[in-house]
Order: C-alpha cells, then structure tokens, then sequence
C-alpha cells in the first residue's frame, strides 16, 4: 500500500479565546496532515522529534493512540517539547506565539524508506531550519531515486520575516525540489512582498506568483485563500474552486488538513510524479475537491484534524 511519509516538527497548540484557554493538543503542520491522513485511511510514517519529557510523552501517546509508528521519532534530552499558543480572533483565524527549543544537533537515521507510488511532505520551519533539515535533506534526495510525489508546504509566518533574506535561497530550492507546492496567499505575500501585488485581484495575483516566481521552480501550484477559495495553477491551467458555506470554528490545522486531503486523493488515486504530467483536469477536481474537504471539516472545530474514521470520497 502507498503511503505518505512527513517530515514535520512536533508542538503541542494551546488554543486560546477572548483570553481563555480552549483546548491543548498536538500539532505541527506536518503532524496535523498526517494525522487527518491517518484519520481518513491513508497509511503514514513521520519523521521528527521531541522532548524526552512529560510533554513530549503526550505527543508519544497521541501518535501511538492514533496508530501512527514513533519508530522515526527522535528523542532529546537537552531541552523541552515546543509549545505554541494560538489566539483565535473574532473570525476564528488565528494568531501564534512559538516557544520552540531545539536541541544544537539531530541524527539524521533512522528514516523510512521510500517507495514508487508514495508521497513526501515536507514544508514550514522544519525544512529551513539547519539542524531539522539535516534529517529532511536526504529523504529529499531519496525521493528523486523513486517514483513518488514530493508535496512543499511553505507556511511562512511573519514571525520569519526577519530572517527572509537568508531563507529565501533554502525556499526556493524546496520549492524546485518539489512537484507540488501549495500554500495560503499569505505565505507567500510574506514570502515575495504584498507590495508586488498591490491592486491586483485574486486571479491575477495567483497568476502573478506562478508566472514571475515558481512555475519555473514547480509546474502545479495550489495557492489556498481561506474563504475565499482555491486557485490551481499547472502548464495546463487555471482553475478556481470555491471554498464551502460553513460555520467556521477555528482556523488551527486546516492549511495542514487540505494537505491531508490532496495527499489522500494522490495516494488514493496511485499517482506518481510522471502522472502529474500528463494529470487530466477531472483528476485535479478530485485532488482539490478532497482538500477542501479536509479543510471544512476542521475549521468546524477546535481540532488540528479530521475526526477518526472520516468519510470522504474520490
């Protein structure tokens, strides 16, 4: 069976509204999207790492609670679990403050190996990050040997911004490393400057960022817009598909769950990097469709992922 390998940090969210807190669960991007995957019958590995402390067992338990291997998680004695707070606004979007140590080295083994028909996620601060992307780095090259589809998810937060000018080169190349690259229209109003942009509407801002920055780095490119829908663009196309008329709980882990989704369908679907190709608009609607999807079902509550056994149909 294909499978979806991630490579992420691990954080535990605390979620907060009107200055009281909600909820805390475990997260990361990364984490979130296996997770919903892992929830909607996909079969997933992750690599990353946590603290060897109370926190950290937390997160331990909820993978293997999930049914999701900690055989490639590592584990660090050195400092202590991140943890994040999001403060959710009268919209329900939310704002973050990361208190994120790290340990000053990581072993690169062990890692899974990777299989024609898979897929490889990979994005954030994880795949920036020196000491984190030592161990994203040779899945990387590992996945330019088989035949399987190499999934970039930027999610560059303003809170980066001061140190774009010498992460700029390190996105760039994730983004040619991969086949698809997907992101919000904030990442990469971050990422390229909103100034570029100012005045244009939402289709010619989409094509803007294809046409100037990374169609030559990545022919398929999803740029998601919260609730103002989704634009694909390939070679082929531009395509815009309308976000769903729901009551929105909380935006924490939907990026990360429409991840989950196109992911889903791809590996559902027994794609590969050279059917991408040649990938037929139909097939693209059932891509996108299976994200939004995702999506919609988290931003209805306050959780990072899709519900255990969530139905979803190709």
């Amino acid at each position: 069976m294909a499978k979806i390998v991630g490579a992420g940090e691990t954080i535990v969210d605390l979620i907060f509204k009107n200055g009281e807190p909600q909820k805390a669960v475990p997260g990361g991007s990364v984490f979130n999207a296996l997770v919903s995957a892992k929830h909607a019958g996909a079969e997933v590995l992750f690599v990353s790492e946590t603290g060897r402390d109370k926190v950290g067992r937390i997160v331990l338990d909820f993978l293997k609670e999930n049914g999701i291997s900690t055989d490639y998680i590592y584990l660090y004695d050195e400092v202590n679990t991140p943890v994040s707070m999001a403060f959710l606004n009268d919209k329900n979007d939310a704002e973050y403050v990361f208190y994120k140590p790290r340990p000053q080295r990581l072993p690169v083994e062990p890692l899974p190996v990777l299989s024609d028909g898979d897929a490889l996620l990979f994005g954030s601060f994880y795949s920036l990050s020196g000491d984190t992307r030592s161990r994203l780095v040779p899945l990387l090259s590992r996945s330019a040997e088989v035949d399987c589809v190499r999934y970039y998810d930027p999610n560059f937060r303003s809170s980066h911004l001061k140190d774009l000018d010498r992460l700029l080169p390190v996105i760039l190349d994730n983004m040619r490393s991969a086949d698809i690259v997907r992101g919000s229209d904030e990442d990469f109003c971050n990422i390229f400057g909103s100034d570029e942009f100012a005045g244009l509407s939402a289709e010619e801002f989409v094509k803007a960022l294809y046409e100037r920055h990374i169609g030559a780095l990545c022919g398929n490119f999803i740029c998601t817009c919260g609730s103002r829908g989704v634009w694909l663009c390939t070679p082929e196309q531009v395509k815009f598909y309308p976000s769903r008329d729901i009551t929105t709980v909380s935006t924490i882990g939907a990026g990360d769950s429409f991840n989950a989704g196109v992911l889903s369908a791809v590996v559902g679907l027994g794609l590969r990097r050279s059917d991408l190709e040649v990938l037929k608009p139909e097939i693209w609607d059932k891509i996108i469709t299976a994200g939004v999807d995702f999506s919609s079902a988290v931003c209805q509550t306050y959780s990072n992922y899709v519900p255990d056994k969530f139905v979803w149909n190709l």
